[in-house]
């Protein structure tokens, strides 16, 4: 897998917003589609953030929702991150990726390739956006539940 960060162009957006994801948080309406997203073309696999509060790290907030849109079908992720460190020196990121929710469709596609994608775009994404980074660690990360009704 190749994934990097990338600025959507007019194409991406439409792509985005044919899904019509909804807020997570508060009133159901559309998402604003990112400015940005984490792709790996060649495998038609991107990710992007719907928002939340997963950055306390705290399960008394909610969660950062995400999807990852695996050759068109989306993957409903939950997430809380946070960072130690300083940034002038370099943080230490911890990621605890808490719920894994796809189409019934992926099913036929190793978990372990699923997982490692997930981790793997996580990483692109924690890298593009933070530049001073000692170490990216996964404390937990979930089985994925796959439905037929996503």
């Amino acid at each position: 897998m190749a994934f990097v960060n990338e600025e959507l162009n007019e194409q991406d957006k439409a792509f985005i917003a044919s899904f019509n994801f909804l807020r997570p948080i508060g009133t159901k309406k559309p998402v604003d589609i990112p400015e940005t997203w984490v792709s790996d073309r060649g495998n038609e696999i991107f990710l992007i953030c719907l928002g939340g509060q997963g950055h306390r790290f705290d399960k008394e907030f909610p969660p950062t929702f995400w999807r990852l849109i695996w050759k068109g079908l989306p993957i409903e992720i939950e997430t809380f991150d946070k960072g130690i460190g300083d940034w002038t020196i370099g943080k230490k990121i911890f990621w605890n990726i808490s719920r894994i929710t796809a189409p019934l469709a992926l099913n036929v596609v190793d978990g372990k390739l699923l997982l490692k994608t997930i981790k793997d775009a996580f990483e692109t994404y924690e890298r593009a956006r933070n530049k001073n980074i000692i170490s990216i660690e996964f404390v937990e990360i979930t089985a994925p539940n796959f439905r037929k009704d996503i």
